[in-house]
């Protein structure tokens, strides 16, 4: 595993495991992300990099942790086979270590002042991890982000946001679906949660979050710079374009 003195990866997946591996980093209050993590790196690492960005700008407090769960290898086994069941083959999956380094690794370098977390779960979604860490132990579970799910109306919802104060859904910039989209369940916490588009929303340097070629307009940490796009400057009346920046 990759070395960061702030990132923290707990390869087990029992609960009380989980929950004493969070506890020895000394975070008590998590702002939380969870997926698959099987695109490539230039799809997932800009909107995990932007969502956690809106985060801590938003919601989140100083001294808060950003946590991400990941389903485990046994997770997509699972998945595979429910996949397979509609006839879609999702193809080769890379190790659970190998998916959640990918998007923690650049999380931790962008956020160094922040104690990152990665778990895995076994389930296909991680409602029961969040329901033992609201229910069974002291940890505050402050916000959830998703991107691409909760804002379809007739599509499913995101697990797991009844266990957090703030719910976020984020529109995919690029309109592409996340793998589970068509396994996940319509319910009634749609009401709990606000749409935030990251293309529209505004960060510190008056840019949006991100554009609509999932690339972040915010500055970010050395060796990170591949996922930053541009902003044309203003025209005489005032718009700006986003426009992809591939350097």
């Amino acid at each position: 595993m990759t070395q960061l003195s702030n990132l923290k990866i707990i390869n087990d997946t029992d609960k009380d495991t989980i929950f004493q591996g969070i506890a020895e980093t000394g975070a008590s209050v998590l702002n939380a992300t969870n997926g698959t993590y099987t695109a490539p790196d230039f799809l997932v690492v800009p909107t995990t990099l932007g969502g956690f960005q809106f985060v801590t700008d938003k919601v989140a407090g100083a001294q808060d942790a950003l946590i991400m769960a990941i389903n485990s290898d046994k997770s997509m086994q699972d998945i595979a086979a429910e996949k397979a069941k509609k006839g879609e083959d999702i193809g080769v999956v890379e190790d659970q270590v190998t998916r959640a380094e990918k998007v923690l690794v650049p999380l931790a370098k962008q956020f160094p002042e922040r104690q990152i977390i990665g778990v895995f779960y076994d389930e296909s979604t991680p409602t029961e991890l969040y329901e033992f860490l609201k229910d069974s132990t002291p940890l505050e579970l402050n916000s959830l982000f998703k991107f691409g799910y909760g804002t379809d109306p007739k599509a499913g919802d995101i697990e797991g946001a009844d266990c957090f104060k703030v719910t976020l859904a984020f529109p995919m910039p690029n309109d592409q679906k996340p793998l589970c989209h068509d396994l996940t369940k319509v319910s009634p916490n749609r009401a709990h949660y606000a749409i935030h588009k990251l293309t529209e929303e505004l960060a510190d340097n008056g840019a949006p979050y991100m554009s609509k070629e999932n690339k972040v307009l915010f500055p970010l940490a050395a060796g990170l710079k591949g996922h930053k796009g541009t902003i044309t400057p203003p025209t005489a009346n005032g718009d700006s374009k986003n426009t992809l920046n591939l350097g």
